[in-house]
Order: C-alpha cells, then sequence, then structure tokens
C-alpha cells in the first residue's frame, strides 16, 4: 500500500540522512586527528565539504518530512471525504423513504437524482482511494 512505502521511503531517507551525517563526523574527526600539521587551505576546505554534507543531510530529511506529510494529509483527506460521501448517502436514503412514504414524488425523484450523483462520485472517489492507498 501507499502508507507502507510511505513508510518504507522515509525510513530509507532517513537511514541516507544518518550515514551523510556521520561521513560528516568522519571527515571532522579524522581532519581533528590528523598526525601531521594539515595546511590552512586543505583544513578550510575539509570544514567546506563536512558542512556541505551535513547541509545535504538536513535538506534530505527536511525534503522528506515535508513530502511524506502532503501525501499522509492527501490520503487522510480523501478518506474523510468517502466517508461524508456515504453519511450523506445513508441521509437521502432515509429521507427519500420518508418522503416516499408522505407521497411527495417529486421530491423522491429530486433526491433519487442526487443519489446517483452522490453514486457516481462515491465510486470515482473509492477509484481514487484505492490508487492512492494501494
Amino acid at each position: 500500500s501507499t502508507s507502507a512505502t510511505l513508510r518504507y521511503v522515509v525510513r530509507q531517507s532517513d537511514g541516507a540522512a544518518a550515514s551523510l551525517r556521520g561521513f560528516a563526523g568522519f571527515i571532522e574527526t579524522a581532519k581533528a586527528s590528523g598526525g601531521a600539521a594539515m595546511p590552512r587551505d586543505l583544513g578550510a576546505k575539509v570544514d567546506q565539504v563536512a558542512n556541505r554534507v551535513g547541509a545535504a543531510a538536513d535538506e534530505l530529511a527536511a525534503r522528506t518530512a515535508s513530502n511524506a506529510r502532503k501525501i499522509r494529509t492527501v490520503l487522510d483527506t480523501t478518506r474523510k471525504i468517502l466517508i461524508g460521501v456515504a453519511a450523506v448517502m445513508l441521509v437521502l436514503a432515509f429521507l427519500g423513504l420518508v418522503f416516499s412514504l408522505a407521497g411527495l414524488n417529486s421530491v423522491v425523484r429530486l433526491l433519487v437524482f442526487l443519489g446517483w450523483i452522490l453514486v457516481t462520485a462515491t465510486f470515482i472517489l473509492g477509484g481514487v482511494f484505492l490508487l492512492l492507498h494501494k
């Protein structure tokens, strides 16, 4: 499902960001524990590389979290809309029964028309939800 795939991608991204942060730490450690004196310009370049790698790790983690949040929002919104449409269909069915017993045929026909529109919307939303979720 999309949720399981999303969890997997987020875990992989977190692992990649952690590896990048670890690599940046190794670079800094290697620079600090170097036995021989390192020229200043080389030390500055090593610091620059470590900072870039750390920034890349932070950017990766931030974008992954942002995209995961957007995908979860779309899935949750689609689920809530489907629940709302189903509730409205139940209300329309009950109103149709009441108006049918009361003999208001024109209102019943209107409710049947609205019901078919909602059935169509339910099929479309259900397909979208299944496409996104599975």
